[in-house]
């Protein structure tokens, strides 16, 4: 009789022989979620067989993978985002994750992978997880609307697609930047095979949505590895392009304010009530609706001037000099910046200058009064808060990114300049367009 000690070392061994099988068998499952599409279109084709049942998957266990799949992505997606930023469904408690963060975390972290992997028994047919791969942008796109209460157009969901430093929401399509992920992938395993079918595939699919002058050849990336994040950043770019391109003046404005610096960071900020940085449901749906340049106006007036009309795009509703909204968001700013100028231990005055020039004038160069700033001189910081889609402005607006904001930080030191040096001030103008762009 064999001794204990030996059996159950055969069963341990057999149990891990078992795992690692099903592990395998797993991981190219998931990968061959989509069946190959026949040549007349069809994706009901079944996958082409092999001697090993683990390394390529049936027709019908395809089938079904990728439904279960797409549906497990979506009902994760739907639990964690809500249209309040930093808010689940169904609660009230503020959580550490925007509702953006949250959704472009599911395109990416979910299907990634699934993008980038090669398997070593069996190579990734391309175009076999590709049709998966807009199916789940598809159900993202869709999980996006219900989140959000309201339908897109396709230029607002391409904005959506873009990256956070385009202006986008950071909801990558999965299957634009499949390709990128599966060439990293191949870069960074260190073997590139020059006959690689799928990989020629890959780079095809690649060099299809980026400039000429961006394109790839398995030669290229053998003497010069890529990343990914450099392979995503340029189809992103394209993108950008395409989407401006097409666009009308006031959305080519529009657009190149969301996509300087920092514009985007009120998508990814840490949501606390106790710094005032949460939105309420309706807030964040207006916000992501003027975003993405939605109809905001819903054909209205305006409250405080009956003869006007509220424009889609929501610059009269900002720019409206009746009412006080805009010199109460001007003062906003102005205190917020004074409040982190007091907790660096500054000397602060506010809006001074009313009565002390020669001509004994009421202007105010100074919303901020910053003492021993600049070789002991005071600094007189002016804050002007402009609107790109001025109508006297837009062709430039259109044409240069921050052309407005450079027009009126001219026009202030024109204003400003000869006052302050009368005082022995610097005239400083802070300048920032309506979707926060700085000057």
């Amino acid at each position: 009789m064999t001794p204990l000690h030996v059996r159950l070392a055969k069963r341990a061994a057999e149990r891990k022989r078992y795992r690692r099988g099903h592990r395998t068998t797993t991981t190219t499952q998931r990968c061959s979620a989509a069946p190959l599409p026949s040549a007349a279109g069809s994706s009901s084709s079944a996958a082409p067989t092999t001697s090993s049942s683990r390394a390529a998957p049936t027709a019908s266990s395809s089938n079904r993978a990728a439904p279960t799949a797409t549906s497990r992505s979506s009902r994760s997606t739907a639990t964690c985002t809500s249209p309040t930023i930093g808010t689940s469904i169904g609660t009230s408690a503020p959580t550490t994750t925007s509702p953006a963060a949250t959704l472009a975390a599911a395109t990416t972290t979910r299907m990634a992978p699934m993008a980038g992997t090669r398997p070593p028994s069996s190579k990734i047919l391309f175009s076999r997880c590709y049709e998966a791969f807009k199916l789940f942008d598809d159900d993202i796109h869709h999980c996006f609307m219900d989140c959000i209460g309201f339908a897109t157009s396709d230029e607002a969901w391409c904005q959506a697609q873009l990256g956070l430093n385009s202006g986008g929401l950071g909801l990558r399509s999965l299957s634009l930047h499949s390709s990128s992920a599966y060439i990293a992938s191949v870069c960074s395993s260190g073997v590139v095979d020059s006959e690689d079918i799928h990989l020629t595939n890959a780079i095809d699919h690649f060099n299809s949505h980026v400039s000429p002058i961006e394109k790839l050849s398995v030669n290229s990336i053998i003497s010069s590895p890529v990343s990914q994040k450099l392979l995503s950043s340029k189809v992103n770019d394209l993108c950008f392009q395409d989407l401006f391109d097409r666009s009308s003046p006031a959305n080519k404005a529009r657009l190149l304010s969301v996509s300087a610096p920092h514009a985007t960071s009120w998508l990814s900020v840490i949501p606390s009530t106790s710094q005032g940085l949460h939105l309420d449901p309706i807030e964040f749906r207006v916000a992501v609706k003027w975003w993405l340049g939605l109809d905001t106006s819903q054909g209205s007036q305006c409250a405080f001037c009956p003869a006007h009309s509220l424009d889609p795009l929501g610059h009269h509703a900002l720019t409206c000099k009746c009412g006080g909204d805009a010199v109460l968001r001007h003062n906003a700013l102005r205190d917020t910046l004074v409040h982190f100028l007091h907790r660096a231990h500054a000397s602060v005055q506010v809006e001074v200058g009313a009565g002390l020039f020669p001509d004994h004038s009421q202007s105010r160069p100074a919303d901020i009064l910053l003492q021993n700033w600049n070789l002991r001189r005071p600094v007189a910081l002016d804050i002007s808060v402009v609107s790109p889609l001025n109508p006297s402005t837009l062709a430039e607006a259109g044409a240069t990114f921050g052309a407005v904001l450079e027009a009126t930080g001219s026009r202030k030191h024109q204003a400003n300049d000869e006052k302050c040096s009368a005082l022995g001030w610097v005239s400083t103008p802070l300048a920032v367009d309506s979707y926060g762009a700085w000057g």
